[in-house]
């Protein structure tokens, strides 16, 4: 008989629980598949259903890249925006971004990138409504009294954010385009990123973020 572990209880999809699914699996296989076919066939078949069931319910890196908290937040204080997700990046710069940043949200940056002891969290906002165009480069930082507060760095109402993503970036030296301006950084920064295009880093100085373009 098919043994099978039970993976969740419910969802917020909607979608049949896996241990439901498996069950009833188990009686179609039962009855017209497994009678035909070997041990190790059936184990091997079972083993691949399982592991796409599973995985078609595990969340992507934007889904959990932010606290619960912060995207309760987000949700009110911007309601007809979202971050960008993987989804959002058109098929060459969706390959860029996977080859350079597999696990980590095209739209959403954490780091310290105000101080050493508190996380910030950075995001790239498109409109929900896909009849609307735009963007803004948002940070959100922790406050007293348990709540937050953000500061929109950049925003364009028309233009779209095509190609256009956000990344942390480590502590260190950064020089601009042309070698003119290095700055050595203690925090973490956030990089601005147009796919093949440019690059603007913003960091936190004298409380107050700058920037440096680091290409052009």
């Amino acid at each position: 008989m098919l043994v099978v572990t039970r993976v969740s209880q419910q969802n917020s999809f909607g979608l049949m629980p896996v241990a439901m699914i498996s069950t009833e699996a188990e009686r179609i296989l039962q009855k017209h598949w497994f009678p035909q076919r070997s041990f190790r066939e059936t184990l091997l078949f079972t083993f691949l259903v399982l592991t796409a069931q599973v995985g078609a319910q595990s969340p992507g890196p934007c889904e959990k890249a932010l606290p619960p908290a912060v995207q309760s937040y987000v949700e009110h204080q911007f309601p007809e925006w979202r971050a960008k997700a993987l989804a959002d990046l058109e098929g060459y710069d969706r390959q860029l971004w996977r080859e350079t940043h597999k696990k980590e949200c095209p739209g959403i940056a954490v780091g310290y990138f105000e101080n050493s002891e508190q996380l910030s969290y950075a995001l790239l906002l498109v409109p929900r409504s896909t009849a609307k165009s735009g963007y803004k480069f948002v940070v959100i930082t922790s406050a007293p009294e348990n709540t937050y507060h953000s500061e929109i760095l950049d925003h364009n109402d028309s233009q779209g954010a095509s190609g256009m993503v956000i990344s942390k970036s480590p502590p260190g030296k950064y020089s601009d385009s042309e070698q003119t301006k290095t700055v050595q950084l203690k925090l973490d920064s956030i990089s601005l990123d147009w796919l093949e295009k440019s690059s603007m880093l913003y960091y936190w100085s004298d409380g107050h973020f700058l920037t440096i373009d680091t290409s052009d």
